[in-house]
């Protein structure tokens, strides 16, 4: 989430979900990010498709690809009923964020 708001795009979304693995408690690699217009999206895209996040040790670079589910309703649907009984701490839930869709 940081670099995202730090890359500009505080404001620009309204879902985020970074799924996790509780074997090894560590993020899966990839996160569902709901961007609030196509025009903010394609940005996102050009900011961060084929970048390193530099917060971390990793040689791993960012892919940017459109998911199969699209929407804020639909991800919220999809994303917080299959977590809502599966996981019981807040921070590994996905999250809402709420925008004035002006971003």
């Amino acid at each position: 989430l940081h670099d995202i708001i730090e890359g500009g795009f505080d404001r620009a979304f309204d879902f985020f979900y970074l799924p996790t693995d509780f074997a090894t408690k560590k993020n899966k690699g990839y996160a569902f990010v709901n961007l609030i217009t196509p025009a903010v999206a394609a940005r996102f895209r050009q900011t961060f498709d084929g970048q390193r996040l530099t917060r971390y040790v990793t040689k791993k670079v960012l892919e940017v690809t459109p998911a199969v589910t699209q929407g804020f309703q639909a991800n919220a649907f999809k994303y917080l009923k299959h977590q809502s009984a599966r996981v019981q701490n807040p921070w590994f839930k996905p999250m809402i964020f709420l925008t004035s869709r002006l971003a």
